[in-house]
């Protein structure tokens, strides 16, 4: 039975067996194992995770020292949102407040966030506030390596402020534009009833009198002289109402003064005009435009104004050219005016007129006041 034993025992302590060959095997594959993951690749983990921490602490501090020299303002806030750190210019938006130690959402309203969290996520978060009734867009970014968030504020009122404006010039500019085609389809249904009722009629009546020529001579010529000559004043007021011959020839002071002139014997009210300064001729888009300016300021004051008086100037200095129109008429309220879709686009349309010529413009109106209207274009040489 030992003899038996033994054989047994020998047999399994035997290199031959191959039990025994892999359990050595496994062991010295588990040695070799343990001794690189000990003293080799966990050193090594370890020390690469160390020198990660590290440079992305010096990272987080050195981005931090840049954004206290950022031109906008910036907070540092902890976990509680209490102020840890203010730059110069936030500095300056808040002179007369003690910010370290506060809470930041007593500083800017809007910012009611869980802080320690977006600090422990490295999280970043978009924000709009209204400081001082200035509008700013701002960031939360957390920093979990230096336990800290910093807040980053711009302010966008020039943006928001330009944005509104373009919307509202993009508006003025569609009501303008309906504003002009009505006009101009007015004006074109003005001169058809022109022609039709005015010089239609007459030139039928030309035609009926040739007709009956040969009883009446004598009497028949002298009515078609008289009608020939009144068909080329109602042609020529057209014609005038349109575009004056006097513009062409003589320049945009004679073309004023001559609707004045028409002006005074037509109406009960009386005008003047002032020509101070050389007698010269402009470009002319200039010369048009201020003819149409003067042109529709007139008609206004002829409408509205209920003025006994009006002056019109216009001024040639060796830098500028400036037209002046005044009336000691009712006047109006120019806010209000500028709200009504027929006058505030009259009033619209003489400034985007002048403007677009790279001119200025001003209305000054006051209820019982009167109204003056000055158009200023600077003169290139």
């Amino acid at each position: 039975m030992s003899s038996e034993l033994d054989k047994y025992l020998d047999l399994l302590l035997s290199y031959e067996n191959p039990i025994l060959f892999t359990i050595i095997f496994s062991f010295i594959l588990f040695g070799f194992a343990y001794l690189f993951l000990r003293y080799l690749y966990f050193p090594i983990k370890n020390k690469y995770s160390m020198d990660k921490h590290e440079w992305e602490l010096r990272e987080a501090k050195l981005m931090s020292v840049f954004a206290e020299l950022d031109p906008d303002p910036l907070f540092r806030i902890d976990s509680n949102g209490s102020i840890l750190l203010v730059n110069e210019s936030a500095k300056d938006m808040f002179p007369e407040k003690e910010l370290l130690g506060d809470q930041i959402d007593n500083i800017i309203n809007e910012l009611n966030r869980d802080f320690s969290k977006i600090i422990n996520d490295d999280d970043q978060e978009k924000f709009n506030a209204v400081i001082f009734e200035r509008n700013f867009s701002g960031i939360i970014k957390g920093i979990k390596t230096l336990d800290f968030a910093q807040i980053y504020l711009h302010d966008i009122s020039e943006k928001i402020e330009t944005q509104q404006q373009l919307i509202k010039s993009q508006n003025e500019l569609k009501q303008l534009t309906i504003y002009l085609d009505a006009n101009l389809e007015k004006e074109r249904k003005n001169i058809s009833r022109e022609l039709h009722d005015v010089i239609g009629q007459k030139v039928h009546l030309l035609k009926l009198k040739f007709q009956n020529f040969r009883s009446n001579k004598d009497i028949i010529i002298k009515n078609i002289l008289d009608d020939i000559s009144g068909l080329y004043a109602d042609v020529r007021n057209i014609s005038r109402s349109l575009k004056p011959p006097l513009m062409d020839e003589f320049g945009v002071a004679a073309a004023i003064n001559s609707t004045i002139e028409v002006i005074n014997k037509d109406s009960d009210i009386t005008g003047s005009f002032v020509l101070v300064g050389a007698e010269e001729r402009f470009e002319e888009q200039i010369e048009l435009c201020l003819f149409r300016v003067a042109q529709e300021s007139m008609t206004n004051l002829l409408k509205h104004s209920r003025a006994s008086e009006f002056l019109v100037q216009l001024n040639n200095s060796n830098e500028k050219l400036k037209l002046f129109i005044s009336d000691d008429g009712i006047g109006f309220n120019y806010e209000e005016s500028m709200k009504n879709k027929i006058t505030g686009l009259g009033l619209i349309n003489m400034r985007e007129r002048v403007e677009s010529l790279g001119g200025s413009i001003i209305i000054t109106s006051y209820p019982n006041e009167g109204t003056t209207i000055v158009v200023i274009f600077d003169k290139v040489n």
